[in-house]
């Protein structure tokens, strides 16, 4: 049996760069394949978590507190790898998960990437 998973971090400034580097494999990356990378898709975004922060930011009037405020919410939306095993199931998974996205966060959804 397949299992969804959802894992939600709180991210403050001081961490773009860092989550930037590690979700778009800038930088060695612990249980992920180098030679994979070319099949990383970037869903939502420009590719540049800071770049697409400080968009959203600019659209809405909203500025940090301070650099320990919490400026966006990491989500990493998963499954178990036997759902995976059918290629089929990844591009209904994908349309899945963009309409929860889309539904929950409409366009504050601003980053997403396919690893």
């Amino acid at each position: 049996m397949a299992y969804a998973i959802l894992r939600v971090e709180k991210t403050k400034n001081t961490s773009i760069a860092g989550k930037n580097s590690h979700n778009m494999r800038l930088r060695k990356t612990h249980h992920a394949d180098p030679n994979l990378k070319s099949q990383n898709r970037i869903l939502i975004g420009s590719g540049d978590l800071r770049t697409d922060i400080n968009a959203r930011f600019q659209a809405t009037n909203v500025k940090a507190r301070n650099s320990t405020s919490v400026i966006c919410n990491e989500l990493v939306l998963t499954a178990s790898p036997e759902f995976f095993a059918n290629s089929k199931n990844l591009e209904d998974w994908i349309k899945v998960q963009m309409e929860y996205l889309h539904n929950e966060y409409g366009e504050n959804a601003i980053n997403a990437v396919l690893h």
